[in-house]
């Protein structure tokens, strides 16, 4: 079955202040997918954010987003004013229905039920009264997390959303966003330093960067000569240059597919398995060893008084 198609770019050029940072992007989020952007400080991640939320028109191209997308949930980096911000976690997380309140005054039943049940499914209920700036940095996101929830109807967009966490509250944070994905069928689009995570937990990871790929494709002369080019290196656009290069460092050439790494993954874990199984027969022959080794020492105990005796009538 067919996933839908809840956000497309087609030969999109972004940029700003006359400087332009994407040229010829094209891709599509379908429902249910996991995209990471990842690339350098300053390559255009936050610039294509933008452009996808409709705050910075593309300066070439078409951006299209369904109808039946519906709201999209925003997570965007947090500055110190907003880290201090005096509200209550409740009111940070229903702050997240003002797109939708319309001009009513106050919320609804309904949306404060949501909101609560979104706060219990991120694990931060019992923080609800809590004032927002009292609370650690993971906790906080976990709260921008809820409130982007209560926006969100298919699509949660997130701009480096495990900036300044720990690495245990960022691996938290990356397992919730798994389960959003998995569980809820959330479709997710996030910018990330972490090219591991990215390859651990999305389907597509797009390098933000100019490189060969896209110097190839500027050189087509066409439309049909870079449809053409684009399908042949897919795999370069997918991960450009700067990430080429890192898996070139580890002796990896290129993105090796899911289900290989799935595999992949499999064989260790029964390598494992083998390697474990292997160290408890080995062990557990040594407690045989030292129980025999236990009875000898025994018996030659008892038998030394004996021997002794032996010994001195000898002399």
């Amino acid at each position: 079955m067919d996933k839908e198609t809840l956000l497309s770019c087609r030969d999109v050029s972004l940029g700003y202040e006359g400087h332009t940072v994407w040229e010829h992007l094209t891709f599509s989020v379908h429902s249910g997918e996991y995209l990471c952007i990842v690339g350098e400080n300053g390559s255009g991640k936050s610039t294509l954010l933008k452009s996808l939320l409709g705050l910075l028109p593309p300066l070439k191209g078409v951006i299209r987003r369904s109808d039946t997308a519906g709201a999209v949930g925003y997570l965007p980096q947090q500055t110190q004013a907003q880290r201090d911000f005096p509200a209550t976690v409740s009111e940070v997380v229903l702050s997240g229905f003002l797109s939708a309140r319309g001009r009513r005054f106050f919320y609804s039943a309904a949306e404060k039920s949501q909101a609560l049940m979104h706060m219990g499914k991120l694990g931060i209920l019992e923080l609800k009264d809590r004032c927002y700036r009292e609370l650690s940095g993971g906790q906080q996101q976990r709260v921008l997390l809820a409130r982007a929830l209560c926006a969100a109807r298919r699509l949660l967009i997130l701009d480096a959303p495990v900036t300044g966490l720990d690495p245990a509250a960022a691996q938290d944070l990356y397992r919730t966003l798994a389960y959003l994905n998995k569980n809820e069928g959330l479709a997710i689009v996030m910018v990330t330093h972490d090219l591991q995570s990215a390859l651990q937990y999305a389907d597509t990871v797009l390098y933000a960067g100019q490189g060969t790929a896209r110097d190839g494709l500027r050189a087509q002369k066409s439309q049909k000569a870079r449809d053409a080019y684009r399908q042949a290196n897919e795999s370069d656009f997918i991960i450009a240059d700067a990430a080429a290069r890192y898996f070139k460092a580890h002796g990896i050439t290129k993105l090796p597919a899911r289900k290989a790494l799935q595999a992949e993954i499999e064989q260790l874990i029964s390598e494992k398995d083998g390697l474990y199984n292997t160290y408890h027969e080995q062990k557990q022959r040594f407690k045989e060893l030292q129980t025999v080794k236990r009875n000898i020492d025994q018996i030659l105990r008892r038998e030394e008084p004996h021997r002794r005796k032996e010994q001195s009538h000898e002399r």
